[in-house]
């Protein structure tokens, strides 16, 4: 349903924020200075539609914000002084962002801003009385940002048939012939219906229906989209959504879930599932390489959901059920802090207070037997609470600052072990070869046994633990196979930045004889 929504400007203050955001455009180069740069694309779009940039804000209250967050795109908006309705508009965008309101606008005399702000289509002269409308919207006068009620929406759609007769009678104009700088194109209505999924944007449960499941009939706080929080997505075994309120209660129950600073969240099922619920199994299955769980977060009830991204599994709890207690790491966690503040979420410190101490290793590169494998059975209560930390692999698996360091201390390695055991000939032709040639050798060191048979050594390097996972190319897994004799696998563990040092065990042989690989990419070629 169109609604409408009116600020006022009757201070001198509010006169010169007119002049300066709505009878003038903005400065482009102001709004692309402080919007953060992802928000690029979308602002160019509203530009374009409004021929410029035209904006208004409200400070944020318990009266403003909940009209603010209650607005959409399309909605009305008037602008009245002298209890005249001087100007109209369509709302293009809404964004809170303080940083864009105290460069345009500054901050009151108790230091606030202007930061619940709104992009508008180019205003529209009305110069009609309120009094002329009091029938179907405010009779004698307006006190600052105010949304006009349903009761007065659902009596001008009874009078007019729509909200946008009104608009036109207003205007004076034809029924049904709304100023053009007002009508929304055919276009717009549908990019309306099915929003393309963007990280950090605001979805209604509608919406996020719209993008995975159009087919299939929606119903406002019933059914699965409408009101529960685990969806599964038609015709895609495996695939969930994910819809979270921090901090919710449900027939009693109160939900202990949370993010921290690098993207653990601390979920919990429904209160009626246990661990041998098919879907819990399903989840601690979950292998974010073949599935995709979309995580879409709000901390209070009645906003929007915005979607932070894809989830990968990391642990949960065997010791308490129903619900069952989840950590997942958000992938690609890179939140914006305007985002952070937009939506309320309030970042846990990583957590690691678990009564087993890593000592340092006794050299610089200490060898150890490899780990058993790595399984998902989870781990007991204290264990789940006293430890929130990511999957290393995922953010190291693009730091080549971190992968050199592990090969050094590698090359170092070898070269003393030979000099050592008395090959310093041998020592003195240990080869660094991928800071030579590059990566496309499917190995990193050329070095030898005390024999003198030589050695294709590739290192993979974490801060983890010796069981974290790691990323190897085809290349790589071929040149394996290839030399199963004489390759080597060095996993350098529990890196230490500070003293440059680490842990490390040793596997010989084919790659696939050793550890359990999964695909992630293919190449095609029609045959």
């Amino acid at each position: 349903m169109t609604q409408i929504f009116v600020f006022t400007a009757g201070n001198s203050k509010a006169r010169q924020h007119l002049e300066d955001s709505i009878k003038r455009q903005i400065n482009a180069d102001t709004v692309f200075e402080n919007f953060p740069e992802f928000r690029r694309e979308e602002l160019e779009e509203i530009r374009k539609r409004a021929n410029g940039f035209y904006a208004w804000g409200a400070i944020p209250g318990s009266r403003n914000r909940p009209n603010w967050e209650s607005m959409e795109s399309e909605d009305y908006v008037l602008c009245v002084y002298n209890a005249t309705y001087q100007y109209i508009f369509r709302v293009l965008a809404k964004y809170d962002n303080k940083r864009f309101a105290e460069t345009m606008w500054g901050k009151d005399d108790k230091r606030r801003t202007w930061q619940l702000m709104y992009f508008l289509t180019e205003p529209v002269e009305v110069g009609r009385h309120i009094s002329e409308f009091g029938d179907y919207l405010e009779p004698e006068r307006y006190w600052g940002f105010t949304k006009i009620d349903d009761g007065k929406i659902g009596h001008i759609i009874s009078s007019y048939g729509s909200v946008d007769r009104l608009i036109a009678e207003m205007l004076g104009r034809e029924r049904d012939d709304l100023h053009p700088q007002l009508s929304i194109p055919l276009k717009r209505r549908q990019e309306r219906v099915s929003r393309q999924l963007r990280f950090y944007e605001d979805y209604s449960r509608e919406e996020v229906h719209n993008i995975f499941a159009p087919d299939t009939a929606f119903t406002p706080q019933s059914g699965t989209w409408g009101i529960q929080g685990i969806v599964p997505i038609p015709n895609r075994p495996g695939d969930f959504v994910f819809f979270v309120t921090l901090g919710q209660e449900q027939a009693g129950y109160v939900f202990d879930e949370g993010i921290t600073d690098d993207g653990v969240l601390t979920w919990q099922s429904q209160p009626h599932q246990g661990s041998s619920h098919p879907q819990i199994r399903e989840f601690v299955e979950h292998d974010e390489l073949k599935n995709s769980i979309y995580l879409f977060l709000r901390t209070k009830g009645g906003a929007k959901y915005t979607y932070l991204g894809q989830l990968k599994y990391l642990s949960h709890d065997t010791e308490r059920e129903k619900p069952v207690h989840f950590q997942w790491q958000v992938l690609e966690w890179s939140p914006p802090e305007e985002i952070l503040d937009r939506i309320g979420l309030m970042l846990q410190p990583p957590l690691d207070v678990t009564d087993e101490v890593v000592p340092a290793a006794k050299s610089r590169l200490e060898e150890a037997p490899p780990p058993p494998p790595r399984t998902r059975k989870g781990k007991g209560t204290r264990a789940f609470k006293t430890c929130k930390l990511p999957d290393p692999s995922v953010v190291e698996s693009r730091n080549q600052e971190l992968g050199r360091k592990g090969e050094l201390l590698v090359v170092e390695h070898e070269k003393m072990f030979l000099t050592q055991n008395g090959r310093p000939d041998l020592a003195e032709r240990v080869r660094h070869i991928s800071a030579i040639e590059g990566d496309g050798a499917g190995y990193d060191i050329e070095s030898f046994s005390l024999e003198g048979e030589i050695k294709y050594i590739e290192v993979k390097t974490t801060r983890g633990p010796a069981q974290t996972s790691f990323f190897i190319s085809a290349n790589e897994v071929e040149f394996a196979k290839q030399h199963q004799d004489n390759y080597y696998l060095y996993r350098v563990y529990d890196y230490e930045d500070s003293r440059n040092s680490g842990r490390l065990y040793v596997g010989n042989g084919d790659v696939k004889d050793a550890f359990e690989l999964t695909p992630t990419q293919y190449r095609a070629i029609r045959f």
